[in-house]
């Protein structure tokens, strides 16, 4: 299973970037059989939402979110991809609940798991979800709300330039 789900991230991944333009033949079966062989193994169906985002079926996306929601109330990772579908939809309400809950819920991992080091899984999950509130303020121009979420992102941050010609930008 492992294999196969870092298989089909990088088609994913591919495809969004514009080099694929759908999924091969091969990683559609790899995508139904990780379902079946690790039905219960929530980043499985992150992993299928990914694919899912990237060819613009988000209705099946959302409904992969919804099992993967009910194996893991509480992930971080899951709220992440819920946000970043309705962000697609220009559903900006929806996307904002969902990132302010990945944050919610990557901060009560970290309490937990003590992940403090940079390029944690985790933290990694946060910085995405600040990433996503900062976009939809920027596109909503709530710009206030923009810099607010960029400057908690820079006191954790402090010596990434790239967040301070966000916040400029903002």
């Amino acid at each position: 299973v492992y294999v196969l789900t870092h298989r089909i991230e990088l088609e994913a991944l591919a495809m969004r970037k514009g080099h694929v333009k759908k999924p091969s033949p091969f990683i559609e079966k790899a995508a139904a059989n990780i379902l079946i062989m690790d039905k219960n193994n929530p980043s499985v169906y992150h992993i299928v939402v990914m694919l899912r985002m990237a060819e613009g079926n988000t209705d099946v996306a959302l409904q992969m979110l919804e099992r993967s929601r009910v194996l893991a109330p509480e992930s971080s990772k899951h709220f992440l991809l819920e946000g970043d579908v309705y962000h697609e939809l220009k559903r900006y309400d929806k996307a904002l609940h969902a990132y302010s809950q990945a944050i919610t819920y990557a901060e009560k991992e970290r309490l937990e798991s003590k992940w403090e080091r940079r390029g944690h899984p985790r933290m990694l999950t946060w910085l995405s979800a600040q990433y996503g509130l900062f976009y939809i303020y920027m596109a909503t121009r709530d710009y206030q709300r923009a810099c607010t979420v960029m400057q908690e992102v820079i006191a954790s941050f402090p010596d990434s330039s790239r967040h301070y010609v966000m916040i400029g930008d903002a």
